[in-house]
């Protein structure tokens, strides 16, 4: 079983894991210190293209400069600073959305963030192990899998492009609502 379980988290994926889970917390306790103040979500009319691009470009930077600081001898760090400040402010929204609305905060959160929960952790926990395991491996490991190293990249920005139009539609659906 150990050893079974050893096959599929390697220690870096289970100190990304870890970075996330912090910064999640340490993100949620944050608003602690907040006063408490009603927080409404602003209603003005976007384009369909507007969206697109705020959440293509939103999101892209952050997993370019993760993927790019993976080529570097000492990224790792920058690295973990980097996946610490994504989940960081995942939790602030999530403290945010509690303080505002104590439970209905939940749903409030959940209805907004379920694709970023369920589409970019999941793609920042495999990218920023990539990117840490190819910076402490140094570049000899890069100039061997270089090409497949930069194949991380267009998967990782095709997958940025479907999450961004299914921000699209979630846009449209709670629209709807």
């Amino acid at each position: 079983m150990k050893k079974r379980y050893r096959t599929y988290f390697s220690k870096t994926t289970i100190s990304i894991i870890f970075t996330i889970i912090l910064g999640f917390l340490i993100g949620v306790f944050s608003t602690n210190t907040l006063p408490k103040t009603i927080y409404e979500i602003d209603d003005t009319q976007k384009s369909y293209v507007q969206i697109f691009l705020n959440a293509f470009s939103l999101n892209y930077w952050y997993f370019f400069v993760l993927w790019f600081l993976g080529m570097l001898p000492f990224g790792f760090c920058l690295a973990y600073f980097i996946t610490f400040f994504k989940s960081f402010m995942i939790g602030v929204t999530f403290g945010l959305c509690l303080k505002s609305s104590a439970m209905f905060g939940i749903l409030h959160f959940v209805t907004f963030a379920i694709l970023e929960m369920g589409f970019l952790i999941p793609l920042l926990i495999y990218l920023a192990s990539k990117s840490v395991s190819f910076s402490i491996f140094g570049r000899k490991s890069l100039q061997q899998n270089g090409q497949n190293y930069f194949n991380i990249l267009v998967f990782i920005t095709i997958a940025i492009v479907i999450y961004a139009i299914l921000t699209c539609f979630k846009m449209n659906f709670l629209e709807v609502q």
